[in-house]
C-alpha cells in the first residue's frame, strides 16, 4: 500500500507513472544513497558530486569506501548550471554514479528538461549510473515547475535511479522511510539484496 501511495502521488503530483514494481523502500534517501553505492559500483570508485552539495552527499560516499570526483557548479545570473565540460576533463577509468540533486539543495536550481537530458545523455554516453535525488521535488516556488528526470529522459531508465521521500514534503523528517525508483530489475534486484 505504500507503494502504491507513492506511486499515486508521483502521478497526481508530476504526471510520473510508476510501477509499484520498481519502487524499493529505504530508511531514508541518505541511507539509500548508501545502498545504491554497495548495489552500482565498487569501493575505490568515484561518485560525481556537483558541488555546492548537501553535507551527506560526502559523508556516505566515504562511509561506503567510495572517492568524491567534485565538479563546481557555475553561478550564472544567480542560478547554478552545471558545467559537464569541467566533469569530462576530470573523468577516470574509475568514474561510475553521479548523485545529481533535483531540486539542487542547497542553491535552489530548478533544473530545465535541456539541462536534464544533457546529463542523462552525457551519463549514458560514458556509462554512469545517474542518481537523481529528487528528495525536495514538491518544494519549488511559485513559477518553477520540477520535472522528474525519469519523464525528462526516459531513454536512459537502464541507468537511472530516483530518489524520493515523503519527508520534506510533509515535514517528516524523523519518520526515516524513503524510496529508490529503478525500471532496471537487474539494478533493482541488486538494490533490494
Amino acid at each position: 500500500s505504500w507503494a502504491a501511495a507513492l506511486v499515486d502521488w508521483m502521478a497526481r503530483r508530476h504526471r510520473l507513472r510508476l510501477d509499484p514494481g520498481w519502487v524499493s523502500p529505504t530508511p531514508g534517501v541518505v541511507s539509500g544513497l548508501g545502498l545504491i553505492l554497495q548495489a552500482a559500483c565498487e569501493p575505490g570508485d568515484e561518485v560525481v558530486v556537483f558541488a555546492p552539495a548537501y553535507h551527506a552527499f560526502r559523508k556516505i560516499i566515504l562511509a561506503s569506501g567510495r572517492h568524491i570526483l567534485e565538479v563546481q557548479l557555475v553561478e550564472v545570473a544567480g542560478r547554478y548550471t552545471m558545467d559537464l565540460d569541467a566533469l569530462h576533463g576530470k573523468m577516470t577509468p574509475r568514474t561510475k554514479v553521479v548523485f545529481f540533486c533535483s531540486p539542487h539543495n542547497p542553491g535552489g536550481t530548478v533544473w530545465s528538461v535541456d539541462e536534464i537530458r544533457a546529463l542523462a545523455a552525457f551519463c549514458a554516453g560514458h556509462g554512469l549510473i545517474l542518481v537523481s535525488d529528487e528528495i525536495h521535488c514538491d518544494l519549488v516556488f511559485d513559477g518553477a515547475k520540477h520535472t522528474p528526470t525519469m519523464s525528462a529522459a526516459p531513454e536512459i531508465a537502464d541507468r537511472l535511479i530516483t530518489c524520493v521521500a515523503a519527508t520534506k514534503t510533509f515535514n517528516l523528517a524523523g519518520a526515516h522511510v524513503g524510496a529508490c525508483i529503478t525500471s532496471n530489475m537487474d539494478l533493482k534486484r541488486r538494490l533490494d539484496a
